[in-house]
């Protein structure tokens, strides 16, 4: 397929920042192009061209930046504005998630391009992440048992405990979601896996879930509670009574009693509470 033009964005040293930019400050234009014919993280609005600290990388996509002038040039803002292309969307980082794209598997989990039994498109070193792609003809039931049993050692010596310990879980919870055969077949293996899953703590979008249920933006295991608000969910709209939703010093009037109304966003999410809110037609973002 024909690269196509997915992502733009644009950094305007004139703009708000946090820390004031250097006088010398360029203005930058960044354009990530891709020749996959589908991409659940295209669909999704997000690339992983765009993933992690420094960028990421993909064997369908390619990123060209370009600098320009600085923030004291005259011609800065039509520089930057000649240069946006109209009905082009700005994508964002993709989560650490198992996806299928093209010829590919897309794990980006961490460390796990570490395995060198595996044969990534590129392995982790020091200086770099490697590329979480895995041809598809490489995925089979050993390999994902090997990238199961890895266990893979820090540079100072010592095992990175956290893959063990977070990875592998998240790793499973979506290759149930995202691979149901290849779950069946690492059930056999490791019959321990063959369980009720459990969905609390994960992120989902809210209109997947099963309404109606009352929503704490503070969990269980949150330690400053005081500005907590409940929300009722009935599958259209959410309400809430609780007093930290509003304020008299913004909203100008004070309330004896209330009730806030809110249609939330398509693409919501909130993290998930109760088992019981999940069901088979549920999207999880993590």
């Amino acid at each position: 397929m024909p690269e196509q033009l997915i992502h733009q964005s644009s950094y305007d040293p004139t703009g708000f920042h946090l820390f004031k930019p250097d006088a010398n400050a360029r203005a930058r234009v960044t354009h990530v192009y891709c020749s996959a014919e589908q991409c659940p993280l295209r669909d999704a609005g997000c690339c992983a061209v765009l993933g992690g600290l420094f960028g990421g990388s993909c064997p369908y996509g390619r990123r060209r930046t370009e600098e320009g002038p600085t923030r004291r040039a005259r011609g800065m803002s039509k520089w930057l504005n000649d240069r946006k292309k109209p009905d082009v969307p700005s994508l964002t980082s993709p989560p650490t998630k198992l996806a299928f794209i093209g010829d590919y598997v897309y794990l980006p989990y961490a460390h796990m391009t570490m395995c060198k039994a595996l044969p990534f498109l590129a392995h982790a070193t020091f200086i770099s992440c490697g590329t979480p792609f895995l041809k598809k003809a490489d995925w089979t039931i050993d390999n994902v048992v090997t990238l199961m049993s890895f266990r893979p050692q820090a540079l100072m010596g010592g095992e990175i405990r956290t893959y063990q310990q977070e990875e592998i879980p998240k790793f499973v919870a979506h290759l149930r979601e995202q691979d149901p055969a290849m779950f069946s077949l690492l059930c056999e293996r490791f019959p321990q896996y063959d369980t009720a899953p459990n969905y609390i703590g994960r992120v989902a979008y809210l209109r997947t879930l099963t309404p109606p249920f009352r929503y704490s933006t503070r969990g269980p295991g949150d330690r400053n509670r005081e500005y907590n608000v409940i929300w009722d969910w009935d599958g259209h709209s959410l309400q809430t009574c609780s007093k930290h939703a509003y304020d008299a010093t913004w909203g100008g009037i004070t309330p004896d009693t209330f009730v806030l109304t809110m249609n939330p966003a398509r693409d919501a999410t909130i993290i998930v509470r109760d088992n019981a809110w999940v069901n088979s037609l549920t999207v999880f973002k993590d």
